[in-house]
This record gives structure tokens, C-alpha cells and sequence, in this order.
């Protein structure tokens, strides 16, 4: 455990308090899922002119599956619907540029556009046939760009396809028998909704979303612990403590479910499916070299539309908020008394691989915030900030008999890393390197040549670096 991790930032000039889950759109029962996202935007018999516009973009969003193709598929059935591919596109171009401002009017009505928008800039960037210069930009069509911008703004969220998009808001329930709006009263499971878009019409796909909803279900009770934590403004007696070292358990207990679901991966999503039809869809601006354009944005916008990549697991608040609450530090900073104790013990290393490692996890891990709805990512802001986090990293560094519990939860967020590096290995790195997909991985395979992630980054470096400051905060 270093003062820089679990001790409270030196960064931190102000202390806040928590305020109710519901305003960050946080559910009790779904988390960072909502508890029914809005299925479309316009019901076509609508007689509101300002809801039924809204249907040109769905409906292409109904056809983009069935007349488009990625680029890099050269299969006689992806050049066969080419020329329908090209339709599609020319007829977006043509498009009006549809003013948002009826859409701001409900948030549910936002999060849908930026599903709806965002999936067709990456349908229509990634189905255009290549460039004769192939390092030329990629134009986002005015009647994409813009409204994505606008959207993209008034949710806090970046201009491109997200793990909200995908994942958080890419999805509907069963209805079957039941009254239609008792979906909205009773929590849905993983086994009640299914999945609204999918790039490749593929099970593998279907599964991938699934498995990512499962675990921020689970998450749910993540933060549900936390905030049973933070309720008491200090942790000085001994129910106090009992019920954190209580809370510790649990979540020690909810990682290692975590655990389990994501390495269910492994028998729902072939590798040769994911890495070569699914994928190559999520590739965001500048992921291959080729900055996108967006037409028609206004300049002082512009700043908000660059170098984004697409959507990636680091995109998940869950995961971000484990780190907070268990004071996982992702820079290399090792200052303090604490620190030095545990230098002079040989835990901490300070090698410059590791710093640079470490450096770039950083930059990682705050640049997928970016990638979050406002209201997910101030929660996170304001749970780093809050004078209750603060009393229970000090409980936890001063009382022996929490050590136990909170190294337990850190030990299962350790495994949990582990798997997912070897799990982001076999899905991108190995196999993308060496063309197999069923090898063995083992820490020894991650070292082949860096692959970079949606996220832009060298994916198999920046999931050891998570891995190795996880292992620091361990206490000894």
C-alpha cells in the first residue's frame, strides 16, 4: 500500500459527499445499466413531426446490417453487396443535418440518438472501400457529424461508438406475455433482454455483449457495498469497523464472480469471430492511422472530436470504482512515510520500465472516462473526492484487523486482472500475432509484439501495468 494510492491524493483539494446513487443514473438494481433503455426513437405512426423525423436514421440503422460489409471482407458475399453499400452511404450524404434540440428535452431520447448515430458513423467508416491514398483522412458526413457532436455534448460523452453504446444502452427486454410496462417496475436479468445491434449477426458477437452486461449487473452490488461503506462519515468503532471488513468480504466475493463471468468468454466468442468480424467494427479515429473529419462541426466543437477511439472494457465505471474504493494508484508516484517502509522492504520497484508502464496505464485509465456519460463519470469524481472514502482508507492503513479483508479484495481484483490479461491476449494479441487462437497464454506469451487495443493503446503492456499496481497496494 503506498501514500499515494490508498492515502488520499495530494491532488485532491476539496472533499465532497456522495450524493444519492439516482443522481448519477446509477440504478439499485441495474447499476450503470438504466433500467430500460429507450427501444427507438420515434414510434412511425407518431404524429409529432419532431419525433417521426427522427426515423431516417433508424431505418438506416435497420438496413446498415444487410447491405454492408467491413472493407477488409473480401468474401464473394461482401463484394457482391458492395454497390448496395454504396447506396446506403449516398443516401446518408444526401441527408438533412436534423437539429437535436428536440431530443434534449428527455435523456433517455439522447442516449438513444447517440446509440443510433454513433453505430452508423462506424457502420458507414468501416464499409467504405479503400482509399487510393491510404493515409487520407476518413470524412464523417455533416448529417452524422453534427447531430453525433450535439448529442455527444449534451451527454458528456465522446462523439464515437462506446462501451455505453454497445453495451449500457444496446439492449431490450422479452416482453412475452407480460404487461409491457412491468418491465420497467421489475429489474431485468441477463436472461431477460436481448441485444438491439450487432455489426457481424453473429451468436459470438451477441455473446460478447452479454457477457460485459453480465458483469455490470454484478457491479451492481459492487456499489451497493460501496455506498453502504460510505455512509458513515468515520469508521471509529467497532461496528464501524466489523461492517467494513464485512464489506471488504463481500466484494472480495463479487470480483471473484466477477471473475468467473468474464472468463466465460472463453466458450461464447471464437477468437477467429471476434478478431476478424467483430473487432475491426469498434476501430475509432486515428486507430489505423486515418484521423476522421466530422463535416459541418462547428470549430469551437472541434476539440471534442479528436482522437477518439472506439469502445473498450476500460470504458467500464465498475471497474473504475473497485479502483477508487480499494485506493488502486495507476501512477508511479511512491511518496510518504508508508511508501518508504515499504521501499526499504523491496515491495515497490522503481525501474524506469515500470515507470513508463505505469505513466501510461494513467493516461489510460483517465482518458476512458472520457468515454463515459457525464453523470457515471462525476460519480466517480466525487466518490475520489469524498471525506467518507477518505476515513476508510485511513481505517484500513491504522487497524490491523482490516489488513485481512482488504487484501483479500485486492488479491481478487489481482486474479481478476490476470484473467483478463490472459484472456485480452488470446482474443487480440497471440492470436492476432501468431494466428492462433487456441494456444495456451501464460504472462511469458504477452511479451510478443505490442497489439493495440480499440483503446488505441498497446493492449497487453497496459493490463500488466493494471496488474502490477494492483499487486502495490497489496499491504505486507
Amino acid at each position: 500500500m503506498t501514500t499515494s494510492g490508498l492515502h488520499e491524493d495530494s491532488k485532491v483539494t476539496s472533499r465532497a459527499h456522495l450524493r444519492p446513487l439516482a443522481e448519477y443514473d446509477i440504478d439499485p438494481d441495474t447499476g450503470f445499466l438504466p433500467r430500460a433503455p429507450l427501444p427507438r426513437l420515434a414510434d412511425p405512426s407518431s404524429p409529432l413531426k419532431h419525433q417521426s423525423e427522427f426515423l431516417i436514421w433508424e431505418k438506416a440503422l435497420s438496413l446498415a446490417p444487410e447491405v454492408l460489409r467491413l472493407t477488409s471482407d473480401h468474401s464473394p458475399e461482401a463484394v457482391s453487396m458492395r454497390e448496395e453499400g454504396e447506396v446506403w452511404r449516398t443516401a446518408i450524404c444526401s441527408w438533412p443535418v436534423l437539429s437535436i434540440s428536440p431530443l434534449k428535452e428527455d435523456a433517455c431520447m439522447l442516449r438513444r440518438a447517440h446509440v443510433v448515430l454513433a453505430w452508423l458513423v462506424h457502420y458507414y467508416v468501416h464499409s467504405l472501400p479503400s482509399p487510393e491514398q491510404p493515409q487520407s483522412n476518413l470524412v464523417i458526413p455533416a448529417a452524422l457529424a453534427v447531430p453525433l457532436v450535439g448529442v455527444s455534448l449534451a451527454l458528456g460523452i465522446a462523439p464515437v461508438l462506446t462501451f455505453a453504446d454497445t453495451v449500457l444502452w444496446n439492449w431490450d427486454v422479452y416482453h412475452g406475455s407480460a404487461d409491457e410496462d412491468d418491465y420497467v417496475q421489475v429489474a431485468p436479468t441477463i436472461n431477460d433482454i436481448f441485444f438491439t445491434h450487432s455489426f457481424s449477426n453473429t451468436q459470438d458477437e451477441t455473446s460478447f455483449y452479454a457477457v460485459c452486461a453480465a458483469c455490470e449487473l454484478l457491479g451492481a452490488q459492487i456499489l451497493q457495498i460501496i455506498k453502504k461503506c460510505t455512509m458513515k462519515q468515520a469508521v471509529n468503532d467497532l461496528p464501524a469497523i466489523l461492517a467494513l471488513a464485512d464489506g471488504l468480504e463481500s466484494l472480495a466475493e463479487i470480483i471473484g464472480e466477477l471473475t468467473t463471468l468474464m472468463s466465460s468468454m472463453r466458450d461464447q466468442v471464437d477468437p477467429r469471430v471476434f478478431c476478424f468480424k467483430i473487432r475491426p467494427w469498434f476501430g475509432g479515429s486515428g486507430i489505423n492511422g486515418k484521423e476522421w473529419v466530422y463535416q459541418g462541426v462547428a470549430a469551437r466543437d472541434l476539440k471534442t472530436c479528436q482522437n477518439h477511439s472506439g469502445p473498450s472494457g476500460g470504458q467500464s465505471s465498475v471497474i473504475h470504482a473497485l479502483d477508487i474504493f480499494l485506493g488502486i494508484n495507476h501512477q508511479c508516484q511512491h511518496n510518504g512515510i508508508y511508501a518508504e517502509r515499504k521501499r526499504f522492504l523491496g515491495f515497490i520497484r522503481t525501474d524506469s520500465a515500470n515507470s513508463n508502464q505505469s505513466k501510461e496505464s494513467t493516461n489510460f485509465m483517465q482518458r476512458m472516462r472520457q468515454y463515459m456519460p457525464a453523470k457515471h463519470r462525476a460519480y466517480l469524481e466525487d466518490l475520489e473526492r469524498s471525506s467518507e472514502l477518505a476515513s476508510i482508507r485511513t481505517a484500513i492503513e491504522q487497524m490491523s484487523e482490516l489488513h485481512g479483508p482488504y487484501n483479500k479484495a485486492v488479491q481478487a481484483l489481482i486474479h481478476f486482472r490476470n484473467r483478463h490479461l490472459q484472456i485480452a491476449c488470446r482474443y487480440v494479441v497471440v492470436f492476432k500475432d501468431r494466428g492462433n487462437g487456441s494456444m495456451a497464454i501464460t504472462d511469458e506469451t504477452a511479451q510478443v509484439k505490442p497489439v493495440k487495443g480499440t483503446g488505441g493503446n498497446h493492449l497487453s503492456l497496459l493490463l500488466k501495468a493494471g496488474r502490477d499496481a494492483t499487486c502495490r497496494t497489496m499491504i505486507k
